[in-house]
């Protein structure tokens, strides 16, 4: 069978497989029309299968033709969600979820946007908001419908060839990255956008496939704001999860082996008293590295990251990590910043 004989049976199979919602074609999440990159489980509800997640950045892909619109079928509340064109740099919508408890529609464009007919488009939904937001449960992205007529068509891309992993807090996260201002007067989710974090920016860069585990607040021992030296729940606790507010499942490393991972912990073990010990950081950081390497390989490249919001103890005690483990590279980002790179209670934002 030839190339075009090919596409032209995987585009017949695709809408036969989707599915009409009264005058709108459905096209489920477990359809092979649809991509995802980032930790995210596919389960089943009496509302149908849906694809759960909550981690930052994750992101979910459809290519589309003859349609002018598109709304996806969505459960979640407390986050918000870019849209993306054709790989457009700006989003051109971003959807606020506002219910937790039902399957809603939302549109994927703004009012009065239409796709033109006579052509396909690569639509990309990514979660800009961390998954603390999700404490009353992750997202469920359930599919997408399509206008009468419209179809799904094969990802017509290949999966990028390089794969990296950021592990850490709010500065990963994002948090109040969309304001020029160390007041934190707005609500944290609307001035919070993880596609726009040195994380992502630097998977774009390399084009590289990305994960990203972080969230707001959280240590690699101590929490902040934590009585004790140490947390009950540091951020270790979370990191073998599929869903960070859920326990189980547990993640299947073998589905993403990156080829370098960038944690960047440590600025809230060190931002309020008491500290941790250098012995209890150090020590907590090479079990750390211990896991992670146990998941990926012994010979994985770590970037141990300090900064911009910490300064010393924290950096020299990570420099001393970085000494002592092989393969391990230190990444100095202390005093980055400059005037207009402030966002919301200090961290970096957009153009730090």
């Amino acid at each position: 069978m030839g190339r075009q004989a090919l596409v032209c049976v995987l585009v017949v199979a695709l809408v036969l497989v989707a599915q009409c919602s009264g005058d709108r074609l459905w096209v489920g999440v477990d359809s092979p029309a649809v991509a995802v990159e980032g930790r995210a489980v596919m389960q089943d509800s009496g509302d149908g299968s849906y694809l759960a997640y909550d981690w930052s950045g994750v992101n979910v892909k459809i290519v589309v033709t003859n349609t002018a619109t598109v709304e996806v079928r969505l459960k979640d509340k407390n986050n918000f969600y870019n849209v993306f064109v054709d790989g457009k740099g700006t989003p051109i919508h971003v959807i606020e979820a506002t219910d937790g408890d039902n399957v809603q529609a939302y549109s994927l464009f703004p009012e009065g946007y239409e796709l033109l007919l006579d052509r396909h488009y690569v639509i990309m939904l990514t979660k800009r908001t961390e998954a603390q937001n999700n404490s009353n449960g992750p997202a469920e992205v359930f599919g997408f419908t399509l206008d009468e007529g419209g179809a799904a068509l094969p990802p017509p891309w290949e999966p990028p060839s390089r794969h990296m992993e950021f592990l850490g807090d709010s500065i990963t996260c994002g948090y109040g990255n969309l304001v020029n201002t160390t007041s934190c007067t707005d609500p944290q989710g609307i001035i919070e956008d993880n596609w726009l974090t040195y994380d992502q920016m630097l998977a774009r860069y390399f084009n590289a496939a990305v994960h990203v585990e972080s969230w707001s607040g959280i240590g690699l021992v101590r929490n902040y704001g934590d009585v004790n030296q140490t947390s009950k729940d540091p951020f270790p606790t979370y990191w073998n999860r599929t869903i960070a507010v859920e326990p189980t499942p547990v993640y299947d490393f073998s589905l993403f082996v990156p080829d370098l991972v960038v944690v960047n912990l440590g600025t809230n073990d060190f931002s309020t008293q008491p500290n941790p010990t250098r012995e209890q950081f150090e020590s907590g950081y090479y079990e750390f590295i211990a896991r992670i390497r146990t998941a990926y390989g012994e010979d994985l490249p770590m970037f141990l990251v300090c900064g911009p919001m910490i300064g010393d103890p924290c950096c020299t005690y990570v420099q001393e990590v970085v000494s002592n483990v092989s393969n391990a590279y230190y990444v100095d980002l202390q005093d980055i910043l400059v005037d207009g790179e402030y966002g919301c209670g200090g961290h970096p934002n957009v153009a730090g």
